[in-house]
């Protein structure tokens, strides 16, 4: 049990000391409740002088246009950077100086009533800062920040002295931790029997409990403290806006007013009674004018005063005319007598039958050929008009030939589009379609030989025409070589299909080819050279199973048709 006691007094020394501490700081604070709601008072009619001020004072804005640089504009002091575009508006409470380094000062400088709302702030203003040198802080949230600080103090100590209560509890209402320890020590019994586990569970529990419910308190006071500075803020916005409204208000019930006072001595000055009786002789006098202006209007419109100046107008434009016309006439008649009596002299009569005799010899020979001409280009227009029909016709066999081979290699969804010059422009795969110029260099080398393949079959439907590829297929992947193989022989097995020869120096790109005939053809030799082959015989053309694995040169003939095997 002495282990014990002296555990206890301990804590009980620790909690008396930080108690003493914790009161010394409450009792250094100054800023109490009362004196707290006095400044939030005075914080209140600053905000509502500051909302009524800026509500009814003149602003000026800055703005830098689009096409201009960055602005530097110095604003009581303050150096204010505008970019271009940007604008900045300052409100004119008090006297504003406003300065372009090196180009203008600018000194705005409110009327008597900005001027009297602007001592109004101030004087709220220092009257608040007054109460807070008093209470010794330097602003509001300071005296806040004080005020929760004095109300933590104050939770600490209640906390400590509540722990020393506990502590001391059952031995005496002597609160210093020491007397307290001798009190307990002098208790314990001479024989030193020990406290029971019950009583020391007991204790702990307690203490356990009474920890948790201050640690509930304190969480509550935090969350009480933090909703009250939630509704102070609310209180101050609504005051501020309530402020606005009112002053507002005041300066519509004074222009009210003012209206009011300048609409009394208007009627002093001028009666209701004068008003509406010079209104009636005025109202007398428009309809008298009136009716003067309807019965003007009908005898001008009888006399029909626009057709008469529109003819007026006409006759004198004619007069003008005709007078310089005459003038004319005159001096191409004088000009017209000399040339004659000139040209009488100078034989030009015999010119002038011969003249004619040659224009109308011209005018039967451009008659013929006007004649000749219009036939050929009647002709012309036919043949071209029957060509394009013609032409027109094939677009849709070549279109159906191409797509039946191109399908062997790019599967069912292919689609093309044709135009009538029989040229492919579009392509269709899986629903998406691609102009001809923006596919790969395989795939265009691929419908190619499709579309030449086609154009032979088309040529001759029965026979078909020969087609010689020379060394093609070279952007062709392999898994495409292989199917193109497929179209080479679809090409040359059906009706009127076409003979194919195909030189190639790889003849590896041509294995896929079912129905080929392949012919190698041996390198080209020096003189010596082709006379000693000569002397040693013919030369053997080999088929395809002889075919050695680099050729120099081969050729795959593809018949018209092919026999299985």
């Amino acid at each position: 049990e002495l282990p014990d006691l002296a555990g206890r007094r301990r804590r009980l020394d620790e909690a008396a000391d930080v108690l003493a501490v914790a009161e010394q700081a409450l009792a250094a604070h100054t800023v109490n409740a009362d004196a707290l709601d006095e400044l939030e008072d005075l914080a209140r009619d600053v905000v509502r002088a500051e909302a009524a001020r800026d509500a009814a004072a003149a602003r000026v804005e800055l703005a830098v246009p689009e096409d201009a640089g960055e602005l530097t504009v110095v604003v009581d002091g303050e150096t204010v950077v505008l970019a271009p575009g940007g604008s900045r508006t300052l409100p004119v409470a008090g006297s504003r100086a406003l300065s372009l380094p090196g180009v203008l000062d600018v000194r705005v400088t409110p009327g008597l009533d900005d001027a009297g709302r602007d001592d109004a702030v101030r004087e709220r203003s220092r009257a608040l800062a007054e109460a807070c040198e008093e209470l010794g802080v330097a602003d509001l949230d300071a005296a806040r920040a004080a005020r929760r600080d004095a109300e933590d103090a104050a939770r600490r100590a209640d906390e400590h002295r509540a722990a020393l209560a506990r502590g001391l509890a059952g031995h005496g209402d002597d609160r210093a931790p020491l007397a307290a320890h001798d009190a307990v020590r002098s208790r314990l019994p001479d024989d030193g029997t020990p406290t029971t586990p019950a009583d020391v569970t007991e204790l702990r529990a307690a203490a356990d409990t009474a920890r948790a419910e201050t640690e509930d308190a304190a969480h509550r006071a935090d969350e009480g403290d933090g909703a009250c500075r939630s509704a102070e803020d609310t209180v101050r916005e609504a005051d501020t806006r309530a402020a606005v409204l009112a002053e507002r208000a005041a300066e519509a019930r004074h222009a009210h007013t003012r209206r009011l006072e300048e609409l009394d001595a208007a009627r002093v000055a001028e009666p209701d009674a004068t008003l509406a009786e010079a209104e009636t002789t005025r109202l007398a006098r428009a309809r008298v004018a009136e009716r003067e202006h309807e019965a003007m209007a009908a005898a001008l419109a009888d006399d029909d005063p626009d057709t008469v100046e529109a003819r007026v107008l006409n006759a004198r434009a004619v007069a003008e005319r005709l007078s310089g016309e005459g003038a004319r006439l005159e001096r191409e008649h004088a000009e017209t007598t000399g040339r004659l009596q000139a040209a009488g002299l100078a034989g030009w009569h015999d010119q002038l039958a011969a003249a004619e005799l040659e224009l109308d010899a011209a005018v039967r020979e451009h008659t013929a050929v006007a004649r000749r001409a219009a036939a050929a280009r009647r002709l012309h227009e036919t043949l071209t008009r029957h060509r394009e029909r013609v032409r027109r016709s094939y677009v849709a066999p070549f279109r159906a030939q191409v797509e039946r081979l191109a399908r062997i290699v790019f599967g069912p969804s292919l689609a093309l589009e044709i135009d009538e010059d029989l040229r492919i422009t579009h392509r269709t795969l899986h629903g998406t379609t691609v102009p001809f110029g923006a596919l790969s260099s395989g795939a265009q080398e691929q419908l190619g030989l499709c579309a030449r393949l086609a154009c032979a079959a088309l040529v001759d439907p029965s026979e078909g025409v020969p087609v010689v590829i020379d060394d093609a297929l070279g952007h062709s992947d392999p898994e495409r070589l292989a199917r193109l193989g497929a179209v080479f022989t679809a090409a040359t097995s059906a009706h009127g299909a076409a003979q194919v020869v195909v030189l190639t120096c790889t003849p590896e790109r041509y294995h896929g080819i079912g129905a080929a005939t392949v012919v190698p053809l041996a390198p080209s030799r020096r003189p010596g050279e082709r006379a000693a082959s000569e002397r040693s015989g013919p030369e053997v053309i080999r088929g395809a199973e002889d075919t050695p694995a680099a050729t120099p040169g081969t050729v795959l003939d593809l018949p018209r048709t092919h026999r299985a095997g």
